[in-house]
C-alpha cells in the first residue's frame, strides 16, 4: 500500500502542475469551453496510456543507449510546441468558425504531443520505475494506467473548467487576445528549462 500511496501521490502532484499539457487545456477551456476540449484531454489520457505500455515493455533500455535520444525529443517538442503555441496566440475564441485557427486540438494531436512532452516522459519513467519495482506484467500495468488516469483527469479537468469560467469572463476581443498571447508566452516558456538542458 506505500507504493501506491506514492503512486498516488506523485501522480497527482505531476498532473496538477503546470506544464504544457496543462497551460494548453487552459487556453483551450478559455477559447472553447469544457465540452469541446473532452477530445484534447481523452487525447492526453490515451496518449500517456501508450506512453506507460511502451516504457513498461523497455523502451527505456533502449533510450538509455542512446545519449542524444533525450536532446532528439526535447528539441522536436520544442518546435512542436513552438507551433502549438502560435495556434493559441492567433486563436480568434468561441465566435471563430470550427476550421479556423481556433479551432481545438483534436485526440490525434494531443496523443501525438505527449511523445514530444519532455514532462509527459519524466511523468511516465518516473512511476513505471516506481511501479514495476513491485508490480510485473500486464496487470501491473493496468493498474499503473487506471492509478494514474483516475488521478490525472480530474487534475487535467480543474485547468479546463478555469478555463472555461475565465473564458465568459474575458468576452472582449482585446482581453481575450491578451490572454492568448499570455498563455502562448507562457507555454513556450515552460520549454526553455528543457532545450537549455537544465532537466
Amino acid at each position: 500500500m506505500e507504493t501506491e500511496g506514492t503512486l498516488i501521490l506523485i501522480s497527482f502532484v505531476l498532473s496538477i502542475t503546470p506544464g504544457p499539457n496543462n497551460l494548453m487545456l487552459l487556453a483551450s477551456g478559455i477559447n472553447h469551453g469544457f465540452m469541446r476540449t473532452l477530445p484534447h484531454m481523452a487525447g492526453i489520457l490515451t496518449g500517456m496510456a501508450l506512453m506507460f505500455a511502451v516504457i513498461w515493455q523497455g523502451l527505456s533500455f533502449v533510450v538509455a543507449q542512446f545519449p542524444w535520444g533525450p536532446r532528439v525529443v526535447a528539441t522536436v517538442g520544442g518546435i512542436y510546441l513552438l507551433y502549438l503555441a502560435w495556434k493559441i496566440i492567433t486563436s480568434a475564441g468561441p465566435a471563430a468558425g470550427r476550421e479556423g485557427p481556433g479551432k481545438p486540438l483534436h485526440m490525434v494531436e494531443a496523443m501525438v504531443f505527449q511523445w514530444l512532452n519532455p514532462k509527459a516522459w519524466v511523468m511516465t519513467t518516473t512511476l513505471v520505475g516506481l511501479h514495476a519495482a513491485e508490480h510485473q506484467g500486464w496487470m501491473g500495468l493496468a493498474g499503473l494506467v487506471l492509478v494514474f488516469s483516475a488521478v490525472c483527469l480530474p487534475c487535467i479537468s480543474v485547468w479546463v473548467l478555469f478555463g472555461a469560467q475565465l473564458g465568459r469572463i474575458l468576452r472582449q476581443p482585446v482581453a481575450l487576445r491578451a490572454a492568448n498571447i499570455t498563455m502562448g508566452v507562457l507555454l513556450v516558456a515552460t520549454m526553455v528549462p528543457v532545450l537549455l538542458g537544465q532537466i
